[in-house]
């Protein structure tokens, strides 16, 4: 795969199989959530949502394996009395408990779960939606690695963790001005904080400043 190839690819699981493991599992896991978070309003069930918002407490390492066991439980009684009319759900619920079940996950959610909440017509949409998402968390993996420490200032940092941990990514074109502040001249990390997308938790330059891998 070329760089080229990266940015302009609409098949989220040739993205995963190109950087396989090397994200490593923190990001693989919030890579699975933001699949999620893209179709937050979709979640029938306010039990489905705090299932990811565990997965994510998880990646972080803020939940232990015992209550993850203890999700994976309750996520499975969630299923088996969901009414049949919000079915899509179903096949959602169980597959993110076995998601966040795992240890090492070797994939992401996207296909298996997400694609029983979309018709057929739209799903192909819903895939190139998930490689933007997979590309806000990962960057450009052939770009030389950034140092953020010189752009750390309890500004920049206080913007990135507002971001990260409200949900508030609105906030990054603010983070870019700050960060200009500290002269970053980093055409990429800027361009990045400008440019309108929807971005998730695991953002790479969010993680950069917050000094998360």
């Amino acid at each position: 795969m070329t760089r080229h190839d990266w940015a302009e690819c609409t098949d989220p699981e040739a993205l995963l199989q190109f950087i396989g493991t090397n994200p490593g599992d923190r990001k693989l896991r919030l890579f699975g959530c933001a699949c999620f978070r893209r179709v937050w309003d979709h979640l029938a069930s306010p039990d489905v949502k705090q299932i990811v918002e565990f997965a994510e407490r998880y990646a972080d390492g803020l939940e232990s394996s015992d209550g993850l066991r203890s999700m994976l439980k309750r996520a499975i009684e969630i299923e088996a009395r969901l009414p049949q009319q919000i079915g899509k759900v179903r096949e959602l619920v169980v597959e993110e408990a076995n998601w966040v079940a795992h240890e090492a996950p070797k994939e992401a959610v996207a296909e298996r779960s997400v694609r029983a909440m979309f018709p057929r017509e739209i799903w192909r949409e819903e895939r190139q939606a998930q490689c933007a998402v997979l590309r806000d968390l990962i960057g450009d993996p052939f770009a030389e690695q950034i140092d953020f420490a010189p752009w750390r200032t309890d500004r920049t940092v206080g913007i990135a963790l507002q971001a990260y941990e409200e949900y508030r990514f609105d906030v990054l074109p603010i983070l870019a001005d700050a960060l200009v502040d500290e002269d970053c001249n980093n055409s990429f990390v800027l361009a990045h904080c400008r440019s309108g997308q929807q971005h998730f938790r695991g953002c790479w330059v969010v993680d950069g400043l917050l000094g998360k891998a």
